[in-house]
């Protein structure tokens, strides 16, 4: 049994999600104390994330995209496997004001096609719908802090790597904002708090990843670290 301790947004206290053949949530205290037990999703389910208000998570199992009340309200579904597209839905992130959720689909004989969709978290299905191509490659999609734009991980017409790219909330203007060199992939993009820039990960030939920084409009990209092994960067205020 795998534990993992994950901290509620704009709450004092931890939720723990027990991942083993069902996902238990708890809440406790942030000194371990108080423990109690509020949610349960579905067998096999994945967390996916929190809304912003705190009161929901998104989670994907075996049926597709779920939302749930963390107060242990019904869950309900708002995309399933293969409706609207092919392919399991792998991640997903809620839009700054919790009305939308955007999400990757992966497909290809041997999951080599990704791409990023979106639905409206009121769980009625009209609003799903694919913002990348479907033949394409887009992954790991991030809202920015105004809900506006999202950054995500992307293979350019112009590049055979993975490269960082922006488009706006509605799917337009989809562009890349770097361009790597031979061997290079781009993954875990995240925006500054002010949305003037976005971190992210490089990982190389030795399959070494760096962290690196660029502003949201492509320019002055630098690096942030240089040795080790460095994933996952997350901004602080």
């Amino acid at each position: 049994m795998v534990t993992e301790v994950v901290a509620g947004r704009n709450e004092d206290r931890l939720r723990q999600g027990v991942l083993g053949g069902t996902l238990t949530f708890l809440v406790m205290r942030a000194d371990g104390t108080q423990q109690q037990q509020q949610l349960v999703l579905p067998p096999r389910s994945g967390f996916l994330g929190w809304s912003p208000d705190g009161k929901e998570i998104a989670y994907v199992d075996r049926g597709g995209l779920g939302v749930a009340g963390t107060d242990g309200g019904d869950a309900r579904r708002l995309v399933a496997h293969g409706r609207d597209g092919p392919g399991p839905i792998v991640s997903a992130a809620w839009s700054p004001d919790g009305t939308q959720i955007v999400f990757e689909r992966v497909g290809g004989e041997y999951g080599e096609l990704s791409v990023i969709w979106i639905t409206d978290a009121d769980g009625d299905g009209d609003g799903t719908h694919r913002l990348t191509a479907a033949d394409g490659t887009a992954r790991e999609p991030a809202w920015s802090p105004d809900g506006r734009k999202l950054a995500y991980a992307c293979r350019s017409k112009a590049s055979d790597e993975l490269e960082l790219c922006v488009m706006n909330a509605d799917g337009s203007d989809q562009h890349a904002i770097t361009r790597s060199g031979p061997l290079e992939e781009t993954e875990s993009p995240t925006w500054s708090p002010d949305g003037e820039q976005i971190a992210f990960v490089v990982s190389g030939f030795a399959d070494e990843h760096q962290v690196f920084v660029i502003n949201a409009d492509g320019s002055q990209r630098r690096a942030l670290t240089s040795n080790a092994d460095n994933r996952w960067p997350d901004w602080q205020r």
